[in-house]
C-alpha cells in the first residue's frame, strides 16, 4: 500500500533492491544480505519469506522485470536472466559493472548504464547493440512510456 503497511508487515533484514508483485498475495524481492545476492517469495497472506535463490558472493546492483515471471539481475560484472517460476538463470552478459538498467518495451532492448557508458543490449541474448559515451557518469534510467 502507499502508505508502506505490506512492508511493515512482512519486514527483512536484507538491504531491498526492488519489489515486485507476483500475485494477489506475494511479491518477489531481490535484496542484499552480507555482500550475497538475494531472491525471495514473501507470502502476505501466508507469511514467511523462503528464499528461492541465494548468489554467494555477488551482490544485486539493479533488477529489471521482462514479464510476469522474467527478470534481469545485474550482479558485479554480469547479468542473468532469472525465471521466477522454476528459479532458473540464464547468463546474459558478463564484463559491465551496471550501474543503472532499465528495459524498453516498445522495442525489446536492456539500458545499461557503466560509468559515463549508455549500453543498449538485446535482452534475448546479451548482445551489445549500441554504446554511447557520455560526458557524465550515468546514476539512473527509466524507460519513456509516451510515445
Amino acid at each position: 500500500t502507499p502508505a508502506g503497511t505490506i512492508a511493515a508487515q512482512l519486514p527483512t533484514q536484507h538491504d531491498a533492491i526492488e519489489l515486485f508483485a507476483a500475485g494477489d498475495n506475494s511479491l518477489v524481492q531481490f535484496a542484499n544480505a552480507g555482500g550475497d545476492g538475494l531472491v525471495q517469495d514473501l507470502h502476505i497472506t501466508a507469511g514467511g519469506s523462503p528464499i528461492l535463490r541465494t548468489f554467494a558472493g555477488e551482490a544485486i546492483r539493479a533488477v529489471v522485470q521482462l514479464d510476469a515471471h522474467t527478470y534481469v539481475i545485474a550482479l558485479g560484472n554480469r547479468a542473468v536472466r532469472f525465471d521466477h517460476d522454476t528459479n532458473d538463470i540464464v547468463q546474459l552478459f558478463t564484463g559491465i559493472t551496471v550501474d543503472a538498467m532499465c528495459t524498453d518495451p516498445a522495442n525489446g532492448v536492456l539500458y545499461i548504464a557503466a560509468g559515463n557508458l549508455l549500453h543498449t543490449i538485446d535482452q534475448n541474448d546479451g548482445t551489445v547493440v549500441d554504446s554511447r559515451a557520455m560526458s557524465f557518469a550515468i546514476e539512473h534510467l527509466a524507460p519513456l512510456f509516451n510515445r
